[in-house]
């Protein structure tokens, strides 16, 4: 999956969640971003399943882009992180700034 398919993935869900939100009495704050692991960061050769930091966040893991290109939607558990590889995210801004914290310390 190229960029311009990820794009068009996170614009599509965003307006889902868009369509959604406007539909309940209260309007969550959620948003989707990518961010980059960092090759100093301590979550880098673990699985999701290993990351009680990422499940402590508050964040949903929707895809991982790896540094070869490949695009793992709906991750397992057993999924590694890398250096390099972005996640595709989806909470609140404050839990996406947390975990932004985490991939680059």
């Amino acid at each position: 999956m190229n960029k311009k398919q990820i794009a068009a993935f996170i614009a599509a869900a965003s307006l889902s969640l868009s369509a959604f939100a406007g539909t309940t009495a209260v309007k969550p704050k959620i948003t989707m971003e990518q961010v980059c692991v960092a090759s100093k960061s301590e979550l880098t050769r673990q699985s999701l399943g290993q990351l009680s930091e990422l499940r402590k966040s508050g964040v949903i893991v929707l895809a991982i882009r790896t540094q070869r290109g490949e695009t793992i939607f709906n991750p397992p558990d057993e999924v590694e992180i890398s250096a390099g590889d972005f996640l595709i995210v989806m909470g609140e801004r404050s839990s996406l700034q947390k975990l932004e914290q985490i991939l680059i310390s």
